[in-house]
């Protein structure tokens, strides 16, 4: 259990480290772009441009303005809360440490950069160079759609995954999965909602 705890303090400090340095990122940019796009001001009874003052209160809006655009941007899918279940509960009996259509497993990153009899099916930050992407946004009476029998993934799923790839396909180290049918994902979710007692 304390491992547990440790692996998900390490993660979350993972991800607002890399959210930290995107935001930075984004802030240089956005503060260069709004300084290039400032139009000149006319002074009242003159035709001639006056240059933009820089007053604390335009400092302080050009330093605003970034963080109304974060709020707006889509986080990336959560891997443990998200991404994990459909992969256990969709994936892996075909694609698992067990048993391996098409020379493919998905139960570590590793695995599922190295992909198939037929490519990578996972290329983080490319959905489109993406075999899983590709397969399971088939229409479901395409021969080649996955998971081919049904359930077939429902749509908020199929964006769940598309999106996870597009954003870079975050998988914690050391994290390997193994399949779970519906009944034992919903033993899990009942589990982590209980509170323990000490």
């Amino acid at each position: 259990m304390k491992k547990i705890l440790i692996s998900l303090l390490f993660l979350g400090g993972q991800v607002l480290a890399s959210e930290n340095v995107n935001s930075e990122k984004k802030k240089k940019a956005e503060v260069q772009d709004s300084k290039q796009e400032t139009p000149p001001q006319k002074t009242a009874g003159t035709n001639q441009a006056a240059s933009p003052q820089k007053t604390p209160e335009a400092k302080a809006e050009v330093k605003k303005a970034p963080v109304k655009k974060q709020a707006s941007s889509k986080p990336a899918p959560d891997f443990h809360k998200e991404v994990r279940e459909i992969l256990e509960v969709s994936c892996l009996q075909c694609h698992g440490s067990e048993k391996q259509k098409g020379d493919l497993r998905l139960d570590t990153l590793a695995y599922a950069k190295k992909g198939g009899d037929t490519g990578p099916a996972v290329v983080p930050g490319k959905p489109k160079e993406s075999l899983l992407v590709e397969r399971i946004l088939l229409p479901d009476s395409d021969e080649d759609v996955m998971p081919p029998k049904s359930p077939h993934l429902t749509a908020a799923q199929k964006n769940i995954l598309s999106e996870w790839i597009k954003s870079g396909a975050s998988w914690p180290k050391g994290t390997t999965l193994s399949s779970l049918s519906a009944v034992d994902l919903a033993k899990r979710k009942s589990a982590v909602k209980k509170t323990l007692v000490e």
